[in-house]
């Protein structure tokens, strides 16, 4: 399994396209939800913890879920997308992708 960090990065354009149609103002954090399949996940839920990422088992106990709060902006979009493509690599995983919080949550 390789993961391909452009193109994870690439089909984001569309999502954070749409926040912004909908108003949103992605300098704001929100709600961040990562997933990766196969692979060794107690290593890869420990390099996603050094992250500050908070990761528990998929449902059906075959992958990782990684969350925490991010600005969703350009930025995050080519560093974030591909430090977790390269990390999932790493660990002989899948980076099944993302979802996020459509409305802005802050960190209060």
């Amino acid at each position: 399994m390789v993961n391909d960090p452009n193109q994870q990065s690439e089909m984001a354009v569309q999502t954070l396209k749409m926040f912004e149609d909908r108003g949103e103002n992605l300098t704001d954090e929100r709600h961040t939800v990562h997933y990766f399949y196969d692979g060794d996940f107690a290593a890869l839920g420990e390099a996603l913890r050094a992250q500050d990422f908070a990761v528990r088992p998929t449902v059906g106990n075959d992958g990782v879920v990684a969350e925490r709060m991010d600005v969703t902006d350009e930025k995050w979009r080519l560093e974030t997308l591909t430090a977790l493509s390269e990390l999932a690599n790493e660990f002989g995983s899948e980076y099944d992708g993302w979802e996020a919080a459509m409305t802005r949550q802050g960190s209060n």
